[in-house]
């Protein structure tokens, strides 16, 4: 028990630190795909009803989203189409579920053999368990392409869909946002910022993100990467400042949010974007 709750404390203290230093691109591999959204301790919440459901939301892919409803056939073609679409785009998205299933299930297949690893030769019980390593990061990475691949099919099915009672639908509106959500995850860890940054902003134009600080810090990671690309090129330094001042208010958005403006956490992020700003645009590490 003892040693439970030393571990318990020393992976807390880490992911702190390493929140305010910003160094983590995007959530772990084990966040994204056992739903499991955040490994933060939710007594350090400014709102932990609130950042739960929202962090709920970004978990793992659901099963089933919305309700397969029923749309009564009338003499209208458009709508009889939009909604044949609409199970299509349905039919996609449950063919990411399934990879998502099937990731899971490889993925205890390797467990079981590295745990299952015996040999008096330590070097070879080593070698085995680097290699099975490797095995799981190629198997997600695998697993990642084709469910984003899913997804990205997903959103260009619903696109298509015009009739306005076809769009007013549970399902259409569940589905749309889950995808997003997934997509731009997705996105994010395969480093495609731009089209994360377009699915950001679809994704605000469509529901309420006032209490979502995982957007805010989604957001940040991909004005980050288009700082650091400006830098790259060598833009002006008032285009410059600009980008910066962007990406240190969903910086400070997402703290703010997460721990609370009385925190720790938010003075020492305030305090640094505070001293960042007094200077010359520099690279930000972090």
């Amino acid at each position: 028990m003892q040693h439970t709750l030393e571990w318990k404390a020393m992976l807390h203290n880490h992911i702190v630190w390493a929140f305010f230093a910003f160094k983590i691109s995007i959530f772990p591999v084990a966040t994204f795909l056992t739903g499991y959204v955040l490994i933060f301790s939710s007594a350090h919440y400014s709102n932990p009803v609130l950042n739960r459901v929202k962090e709920n939301y970004w978990a793992a892919p659901m099963r089933s989203p919305g309700e397969d409803e029923f749309l009564v056939i009338d003499s209208s073609i458009r709508l009889r189409y939009d909604a044949a679409l609409l199970r299509k785009a349905r039919s996609q998205y449950i063919a990411s579920y399934n990879e998502f299933e099937k990731y899971q299930n490889d993925w205890k297949q390797l467990d079981q053999k590295e745990h299952g690893i015996y040999d008096t030769v330590w070097w070879k019980v080593i070698d085995e368990r680097e290699y099975i390593q490797k095995q799981k990061h190629d198997l997600y990475r695998k697993h990642i392409l084709t469910m984003n691949e899913n997804y990205e099919k997903t959103l260009r099915t619903l696109d298509r869909i015009e009739n306005e009672r076809v769009k007013k639908t549970k399902l259409f509106t569940e589905l749309l946002e889950h995808t997003l959500r997934m997509h731009i995850k997705f996105s994010l860890y395969l480093k495609l910022f731009p089209s994360a940054e377009r699915m950001l902003h679809r994704y605000h134009n469509l529901t309420d993100v006032s209490g979502d600080w995982i957007f805010y810090y989604f957001r940040y990671q991909c004005r980050l990467a288009l700082y650091h690309d400006a830098l790259k090129m060598g833009q002006d330094e008032a285009t410059l400042r600009m980008i910066r001042k962007n990406k240190n208010e969903d910086r400070l958005k997402a703290v703010l949010l997460h721990y609370g403006k009385e925190s720790y956490e938010f003075r020492f992020v305030a305090e640094k974007i505070r001293l960042e700003e007094l200077g010359k645009p520099v690279a930000d590490p972090y």
